[in-house]
């Protein structure tokens, strides 16, 4: 694909990936929003199931936005590695299924979790459960015989685990390439390994805010102007620290003054080594 088909694609998808960025982040608050309104303070198994039967419908409204806001994130982060993919042959290709899989599996989680937890609070609220069991093993119980709790975790696991290495790859060749600065690009790539060293909710919320800035760069929107990788369709890597970076449309320099020509010189020869020759020269005429 030439240069100028490649920015008529990239302008073509620009938008819709910005309203992915800025919807995933709306989402993910709204979510956020919800579960702190809700009545869920408990610190047991027991009391978390006895309050989550009561805020079901609460519960099941924070999990959808929470599962739409991963889904929408998976948008924003393919045309990111897509721009980059373009600009370098370097960028593996076949990495783009565990750059859309991490964020929609995680998003499935979401849901399954919740189903799964919904039943177990459910069979705890019946009467007659549990008899002879104690009550925090009989909670424990029921929430892991749930089969699509198992289900859940497997897919959260496995959507962590895609989401911080499509993240950080992507992240890291779009600074490469030079379509992210350096000090966003390393940002990105910090909140994705995040997702495992912190707190998951928090990290979401700072990666979510991350993807607003990402939508204004796809708009250029952006203070000041973009990366010049965007507008040029090609790769243009940051100057090293210390370096100047380098103009693509300067002029090559040149040299003002006067040429002299050097008198007694053949081609560029060195005049000093001129007059040695016709030293020798005379010198073998006068032994003749």
């Amino acid at each position: 694909m030439n240069r100028a088909r490649l920015l008529e694609a990239e302008a073509r998808w620009a938008l819709p990936a910005a309203i992915c960025a800025f919807a995933a982040a709306a989402l993910f608050i709204a979510a956020t929003v919800v579960i702190q309104s809700g009545p869920l303070t408990s610190d047991t198994t027991v009391q978390f199931l006895r309050e989550y039967d009561d805020a079901r419908g609460t519960m099941l409204v924070a999990a959808i936005l929470n599962a739409l806001a991963l889904f929408a994130f998976a948008p924003v982060l393919l045309y990111l590695f897509r721009a980059a993919s373009v600009r370098s042959s370097g960028v593996r290709g076949g990495l783009v299924g565990i750059v859309v899989a991490g964020p929609l599996f995680l998003g499935a989680a979401e849901i399954l979790q919740h189903i799964a937890i919904a039943g177990a609070a459910s069979d705890f609220a019946s009467p007659g459960g549990g008899a002879g069991i104690p009550i925090g093993e009989y909670a424990d119980d029921l929430i892991r015989d749930q089969g699509l709790f198992g289900v859940a975790q497997g897919l959260s696991f496995a959507g962590v685990l895609g989401f911080v290495i499509g993240l950080i790859y992507t992240a890291l060749w779009a600074m490469r390439v030079g379509l992210l600065t350096r000090f966003f690009g390393t940002f990105g790539m910090a909140l994705g390994a995040s997702l495992i060293l912190i707190a998951q909710a928090f990290s979401l919320l700072a990666l979510m805010l991350w993807a607003v800035w990402l939508g204004l760069i796809y708009l250029d929107r952006v203070p000041g102007n973009r990366p010049p990788a965007w507008d040029a369709g090609e790769a243009v890597p940051w100057p090293k620290p210390g370096e100047e970076p380098q103009d693509r449309d300067a002029e090559p320099d040149v040299v003002e003054g006067d040429a002299t020509e050097l008198i007694g010189t053949t081609n560029g020869e060195n005049p000093n080594a001129a007059r040695r020759e016709r030293a020798k020269r005379r010198k073998r005429k006068r032994r003749q």
